[in-house]
């Protein structure tokens, strides 16, 4: 009896996992279709603004740079210098004392692979859920129909001067925590291994490619456009005030898994 309604049950089983297999599908496919709508509409207002607007451009991008950049430079300061820190504490467990080894693994691992993922998951919890809040209450407030009714397009309004600050702040930051990635190394290395500072830190700037520049710089732009339109997104779909911090988190984790999975893939391009 068990073995036949096995049978029996089995196909209506597999039926079930393919038709929710499907619909996540096509949910994934509007979503994504959603985004790329949400990026091509913000960057018409490019050539569209008026010449008032932009200087409400250029405020607000200064707004979301000091939001985002100024307000996190310590933190980031600090978590790239213990990023630098840990990055050496395998490698002299481990007996590996060439400096041109260990310049290389800094080169890699961390400039291309750890900071920039590190520093975009601190703006994603900082600025990201912070947008997400701000226009999910615009959009519960119908505070966008309003500006939809005067003629304006929410989507270059709202979206594109966060688009503009979450990336240059994404720059900036990774720079700043680059540098205190090397500061923190550099110090490690003259104290526990009487390595000159700037020895390590001459040689680890001199390993930089210009591949390596532009594959980590390009890293950055992606993790800006991702942040802000994932979390612009989700704050455009709320319903309700009740939704809204629904939505805080399942746009963390959207966002934090893109900005895995493109770090994921640039690295299997460069170095596979």
């Amino acid at each position: 009896m068990s073995e036949t309604a096995t049978s029996q049950t089995s196909p209506a089983t597999s039926l079930k996992q393919l038709e929710a297999l499907g619909e996540w599908g096509i949910l994934a496919a509007r979503r994504t279709a959603d985004l790329f709508y949400l990026l091509a509409n913000a960057i018409a207002g490019i050539f569209t603004f008026r010449r008032g607007a932009w200087f409400y451009l250029r405020q607000l991008t200064l707004q979301q740079i000091y939001f985002t950049a100024v307000q996190s430079v310590l933190m980031v300061a600090f978590v790239g210098a213990a990023l630098g820190i840990l990055t050496m504490l395998p490698l002299y467990a481990f007996r590996v004392s060439e400096l041109d080894l260990l310049a290389r693994v800094m080169n890699v691992v961390l400039f291309h692979q750890v900071t920039p993922l590190v520093i975009a998951l601190v703006v994603i919890g900082r600025s990201g859920t912070a947008i997400t809040a701000e226009l999910g209450e615009l959009q519960v407030n119908q505070t966008i129909e309003t500006l939809i009714t005067q003629g304006i397009e929410p989507h270059q309004f709202l979206v594109l001067p966060r688009l503009f600050g979450i990336t240059l702040s994404l720059l900036l930051l990774t720079f700043w925590a680059n540098a205190a990635a090397v500061i923190g190394a550099g110090v490690f290395s003259m104290i526990y291994h009487e390595i000159p500072f700037a020895v390590f830190a001459l040689t680890t700037v001199e390993g930089l490619r210009s591949i390596d520049l532009l594959a980590g710089l390009s890293l950055v732009i992606l993790f800006g456009i991702i942040i802000t339109l994932v979390h612009a997104s989700f704050g455009f779909h709320a319903r309700s005030s009740l939704d809204i911090p629904r939505r805080l988190p399942q746009s963390f984790v959207i966002s934090s898994a893109l900005c895995v999975l493109m770090t994921v893939l640039v690295s299997a391009v460069l170095y596979a």
